[in-house]
């Protein structure tokens, strides 16, 4: 699932652990925004082999019906996660990430 260097899709990022010391052949393929917690990993001789630490599971990105927040104090209305994620083109980072898995699953 390659994605160009200058995209920074939104993603759910909750950790009380993250990687720190890589295994052998295992890149780093996405960070948080600060690039302090590694997000993502790849490995090089493997193409196949993904391991993400963000939650691609979490149900409110696809639930445009779900619970309406202020995400942010700038925020002037209430959204849910999915349409905030759609307003700042992320949603479909999301849904090409499972589109992904399912491909693979069916080969």
């Amino acid at each position: 699932m390659k994605r160009a260097a200058q995209e920074q899709p939104l993603i759910c990022s909750s950790h009380h652990q993250a990687v720190k010391d890589l295994g052998r052949d295992l890149v780093i393929a996405a960070t948080s925004l600060d690039g302090r917690v590694v997000e993502a990993i790849t490995h090089a001789r493997y193409p196949n082999v993904l391991g993400v630490q963000f939650h691609p599971e979490a149900f409110a990105i696809y639930d445009s019906t779900g619970a309406r927040r202020r995400l942010s104090p700038a925020d002037s209305a209430a959204v849910t996660l999915h349409d905030y994620l759609k307003e700042k083109n992320s949603l479909a980072f999301h849904q090409a990430f499972w589109r992904t898995f399912s491909d693979l699953l069916q080969k």
